[in-house]
């Protein structure tokens, strides 16, 4: 969630239902992260549902990129875009590269596929439902960097009493958990 819940709140003793002050949004940010087994891991790609990004790329992790959808998710013209200006600006020269992908939709496209060939870029596409037990990044810093974005978010809720967690601080917030959870030795932990 963009703004998770803090673990502890204060409030009056006997309060039954005691809440914390959050957006209550629903606004989506996906991030597309991608990493090699020697634990090097790219800029991600931050994908907001608003193509206004005034005042909200700030702080971030240097060289991520951005770019928009209606839903704040993934699309094959987003996935095509990363592919080609992102992931081979930032890919080891070396081919036959081997890319290894979860079985969404919109990462298999015409366009992706022989761009992919024309670049001796090899496409493994993990087996579907089984990402959580395969899936590199799902088994090493993934984990971790969930814990430390509801940690990083919980530290700016106490640091700044009523205020919330709006994507206008969600760069700043998200580089401190993406720089302790990226570590090489949790990115090759992964790929064990």
């Amino acid at each position: 969630p963009l703004d998770p819940n803090p673990p502890k709140i204060i409030c009056k003793r006997g309060e039954k239902h005691p809440v914390a002050t959050t957006t209550g949004s629903k606004s989506q940010i996906s991030i597309l992260a991608c990493c090699n087994a020697a634990g090097y891991s790219m800029p991600p790609l931050v994908i907001y549902n608003t193509k206004n990004l005034v005042n909200m790329c700030s702080d971030e992790i240097p060289g991520t990129v951005y770019d928009y959808s209606e839903t704040g998710w993934m699309t094959s013209e987003i996935f095509e875009n990363w592919f080609t200006k992102h992931f081979l600006v930032y890919a080891p020269p070396l081919r036959p590269l081997i890319l290894l992908m979860d079985g969404h939709s919109t990462h298999y496209s015409p366009a992706f596929i022989t761009r992919a060939a024309e670049e001796q870029i090899i496409v493994f596409c993990l087996p579907p439902n089984t990402t959580h037990m395969t899936q590199p990044l799902d088994k090493g810093p993934f984990s971790p960097l969930k814990l430390y974005w509801k940690e990083e978010c919980h530290r700016y809720l106490t640091d700044n009493p009523g205020k919330v967690v709006t994507r206008y601080q969600f760069s700043s917030i998200f580089r401190k958990a993406w720089l302790k959870a990226m570590t090489p030795s949790n990115i090759m932990g992964g790929f064990k």
